[in-house]
């Protein structure tokens, strides 16, 4: 995802992705919880509509821009109760991170002055012209106040402006070295042991299979039990009678996110500690690596991007503690 418009999180909406979509819009809004924790985000989230969800260093967040944000970004996906309940918190903790690194890009002199965002918006209404639509129309299409236009339009002009000085050619290639099995096309070969949800993914639930995961991967580690008589004995899922085999993976897909970050941390022979997904709880196992043979320039744009996200979360991490979020 481009940081340079992050705000408007423009999305692949056909069916079949809908709800790639929305776990993948979590995992980003939640990247920095900071000082409130979720429980909080999530309490402010559900309070009624028009109520103040959040100030940072004074300035307010609405109840109402919360819930716009989620219309904005997901355009009729149906979520359930607990989904709503998870896209509000994380909407008001996205908008929160993205005001304080809007403060940050201020008190540095980066940020977009009221000439250059009205000269921005006077140009979208020529551009609109041509289609005969006005301003107001594209606010009503796209669910947002003109403030909080106006304030997307300074975003866009002042977070691009911080990244044209920081992407350099010597941070890219620095942050691909860094990140280099994540980015350059490396796959492994693996295989797992998944205890599944039996009922709801609650706290509760999740806690006891982490307990009993744990149990395995020190029987494992200490040979009181193989791999394979592990996963044949215990495992839940339909590969627990090929040893619990996957196959080749990517970072990029196609298994959860927090089931590869773990993965892709492990050497060849390596077993993880437990790992939860939606699924259930997985323990992984890396039989093979194939080394990618990508440099930084034949992934440029993917560097870029992921360059402007550590930069975004560090930016978050420094700040957020010393910010006076309400």
């Amino acid at each position: 995802m481009d940081f340079n418009s992050m705000a408007s999180l423009p999305l692949d909406l056909s069916v079949l992705r809908r709800h790639i979509i929305f776990v993948a819009w979590l995992s980003m809004a939640f990247l920095t919880v900071g000082s409130r924790t979720v429980a909080q985000e999530v309490e402010l989230a559900a309070a009624p509509q028009r109520e103040i969800a959040a100030t940072v260093d004074g300035t307010v967040i609405t109840i109402d821009q919360v819930e716009r944000d989620i219309a904005r970004t997901l355009q009729g996906i149906k979520l359930t109760p607990s989904q709503k309940t998870e896209a509000r918190a994380a909407a008001l903790n996205k908008l929160i991170n993205q005001r304080i690194v809007y403060n940050f890009l201020e008190k540095h002199g980066i940020a977009a002055g009221d000439e250059e965002v009205q000269l921005r918006l006077e140009e979208l209404e020529t551009e609109l012209e041509t289609v005969e639509k006005t301003i107001e129309d594209y606010l009503l299409e796209t669910n947002q106040s003109l403030d909080e236009f106006r304030f997307q339009i300074a975003w866009q002009i002042s977070w691009r402006r911080y990244l044209q000085r920081k992407l350099t050619d010597e941070f890219l290639e620095s942050h691909f070295n860094e990140n280099k099995r994540q980015m350059d096309g490396t796959e492994l070969k693996v295989a797992h042991l998944l205890l599944k949800h039996q009922k709801h993914d609650t706290t509760k639930e999740t806690e006891n299979l982490v307990r009993q995961a744990t149990t395995l991967v020190e029987q494992i580690s200490n040979t009181s039990l193989t791999w394979d008589e592990a996963v044949a004995r215990y495992s839940q899922a339909p590969t627990s009678d090929s040893g619990g085999l996957i196959g080749w993976i990517r970072f990029d897909g196609p298994m959860p996110k927090p089931f590869t970050r773990v993965a892709f941390e492990l050497n060849a022979g390596e077993v993880s500690a437990p790992v939860s997904t939606k699924f259930g709880v997985h323990i992984i196992k890396c039989l093979e690596v194939r080394e990618g043979k990508l440099g930084w320039r034949d992934i440029i744009d993917d560097v870029k991007k992921s360059g402007s996200r550590a930069y975004f979360d560090a930016i978050v991490k420094k700040h957020r503690p010393e910010v006076d979020v309400e």
